[in-house]
């Protein structure tokens, strides 16, 4: 398999959100909305808050509740993985299981490090009859082992990384390429398009969000764009402009700062700027998803790009520090949103050939 390289965090299929615990004496259902915006924030203690207030009726919000708090307040809930998977595979789940379960529920701390040293003694393990590695296994060769790891079971994986605030485990069985062209805002590329099926793991984005909503794709330098098939109508809005103008741009980008790249923060503002100029019917959904997921918090590059995001518009439309009632957004005509989002990208692209081109 190719080297695969995850450079741009990830595009993110998370409908809008509202992050108000007030609840009635009578509460019969999950704001399913709530508690994914803040899974994509990896702030889960007060998803755990929140549930412990509900007393759900519904078949749907009971099994939930029960799930959710099973997995991250309870910590009772087994491995399951898709079928076929061995046991070495589902060891290697666990752990990063367990580091991002720790992470979320303890946000103030960085459990990076004792993550690396449990993989590295669980593939020095396995080195002894699996002959992944001549040498030692250490952080220098630990990327070369672990997709070795994945190859030999004739797996596809992303490389070893992070993304946002977690490493991450994107692994997959079957994938198709399609080279396709896309027009951006100041240029067209012509990107090879990776279309992937039958995962095993699509990362802690899934995880936290109980399998309901999951990564989308992401693109890299070297190979291009990689979709999640299972998640869009391809002749949709959706594919088009959330997932291929996105991620097309992410790979732009990549390819014109190859010498000093901007950090994925302005990486992911950038696309998502993309998705306000060329959105139609999805144009207020995507952007009420951002005023609903940003967090001011540079280790989280999607929410953090949210942020500056909402900030920046906020400034040229109403001449406001942070506009997040979403009632007023809506009042805005769709083409001014379109016109301003177009600029700020251009401005944004000035500012950045002046500092990394």
């Amino acid at each position: 398999m190719k080297k695969r390289t995850i450079l741009f965090l990830i595009t993110i299929l998370l409908g809008s959100a509202s992050i108000s615990y007030s609840q009635t004496s009578q509460v019969d259902s999950i704001d399913y909305k709530m508690v994914n915006a803040m899974g994509l924030k990896a702030d889960i203690n007060p998803i755990i808050t929140y549930l412990d207030t509900l007393n759900p009726v519904s078949d749907k919000d009971i099994r939930f509740k029960n799930d959710f708090l099973a997995r991250f307040k309870y910590k009772t809930e087994g491995i399951s993985l898709s079928e076929g998977i061995d046991a070495e595979t589902v060891l290697l789940y666990e752990i990063f299981q367990n580091y991002w379960t720790d992470g979320m529920l303890n946000p103030e701390k960085n459990y990076d490090s004792i993550f690396k040293k449990r993989i590295i003694k669980y593939f020095s393990f396995l080195n002894k009859n699996h002959h992944l590695s001549k040498d030692s296994i250490t952080d220098k060769n630990l990327d070369r082992v672990y997709k070795t790891f994945f190859e030999n079971k004739g797996l596809h994986v992303v490389d070893f990384g992070k993304t946002g605030k977690f490493y991450d485990l994107l692994v997959w069985k079957t994938e198709e390429l399609e080279e396709t062209s896309v027009q951006l805002i100041d240029t067209t590329v012509t990107v090879p398009v990776h279309y992937m099926d039958d995962f095993v793991s699509l990362g802690w984005l899934e995880y936290v969000r109980m399998g309901n909503y999951y990564p989308g794709g992401w693109a890299t330098e070297d190979e291009g764009l990689f979709c999640v098939t299972k998640g869009y109508d391809l002749s949709s809005e959706k594919f088009r402009v959330i997932f291929l103008k996105h991620e097309a741009q992410h790979y732009a980008d990549r390819v014109r700062f190859k010498k000093m790249p901007p950090p994925a923060h302005k990486l992911e503002f950038r696309s998502k700027l993309m998705e306000l100029h060329y959105g139609d019917k999805m144009l207020f959904p995507r952007l009420e998803k951002f005023i609903q997921a940003a967090k001011n918090d540079p280790s989280n590059a999607h929410p953090y790009a949210n942020y500056n995001l909402i900030k920046i518009l906020s400034k040229k439309i109403f001449d406001e520090d942070y506009v997040d009632d979403f009632s007023r957004w809506q009042k805005i005509p769709k083409e001014k949103i379109q016109e301003t989002a177009r600029i700020i990208y251009l401005e944004d692209t000035e500012q950045i050939k002046k500092q990394w081109d």
